[in-house]
């Protein structure tokens, strides 16, 4: 889907953040950024998004063209006087589009938010906020997320079952995606592979190649699961003494 080829970038006045990166996303996987605060991982998503322009390096899109992109970031982001219908609008009314509402109702169903179409965002709770930040970024038919952080925020129990969600989505819809996350288990559990970072350019690769036929718990648990969170570890250890 994406080849991204020595990948530089550096904000005006301030240090190098990306220095020669390089790396492969397919279709129908997700591939997670895992890293340090400030290596590198959000400027990414953001050059990705074209939010940013690389000062080198090339981005290429299979058939050169670019996908549907949908962004889900750390917060909800949701318009506080809008409803949940009218949030999950939001992509659709910025292009001019109306949202039919048998799609309307698929979205809902797929997040699990049926019948909380005229709720605002104060009524509803942080797990439910962020199913409908996943819903306006999938609501122009994204084939590609990018993800940044999206369930820091929540807590352990909350974050595992927004992690069965986006696998469920995932399966149902057949999206690629990229995640940033600062969490190891986090990272393991939901990719097919994970780029670990340090200091701007990527430090390593990991293929947990967890069976997912298994419930989520015996996934989890796995010597598969074990095995890749310990590769992680010690790639983020070589890093962090590297820059000791």
């Amino acid at each position: 889907m994406l080849s991204v080829s020595k990948l530089s970038f550096a904000y005006e006045g301030g240090a190098q953040v990306l220095d020669d990166v390089s790396f492969d996303l397919k279709e129908g996987e997700i591939v997670s950024l895992l890293g340090p605060s400030g290596c590198g991982k959000s400027t990414i998503l953001r050059l990705i998004a074209g939010l940013i322009v690389p000062q080198s390096g090339s981005m290429k899109w299979k058939d050169g063209t670019t996908p549907e992109t949908g962004f889900v970031f750390q917060d909800a982001a949701l318009m506080p006087w809008a409803t949940v219908t009218e949030n999950i609008h939001l992509p659709l009314k910025l292009r001019g589009q109306e949202l039919a509402e048998g799609h309307l109702n698929r979205l809902l169903a797929y997040v699990g938010l049926s019948g909380l179409e005229t709720r605002f965002p104060q009524a509803l709770s942080g797990g439910q906020q962020m199913r409908v930040s996943i819903a306006r970024a999938l609501a122009a038919d994204a084939t590609l997320l990018l993800m940044d952080e999206p369930f820091g925020a929540l807590d352990e129990i909350l974050r595992f079952r927004m992690n069965d969600l986006m696998l469920k989505l995932k399966a149902e819809q057949g999206w690629s995606g990229l995640f940033v996350t600062h969490s190891i288990y986090e990272a393991v559990y939901l990719s097919d592979r994970i780029l670990v970072m340090d200091t701007g350019r990527i430090a390593g690769e990991v293929t947990p190649g967890l069976d997912r036929s298994l419930e989520a718990q015996d996934q989890r648990s796995s010597q598969a699961f074990l095995d890749a969170a310990r590769q992680v570890g010690a790639l983020l250890e070589a890093g962090s003494m590297e820059n000791a």
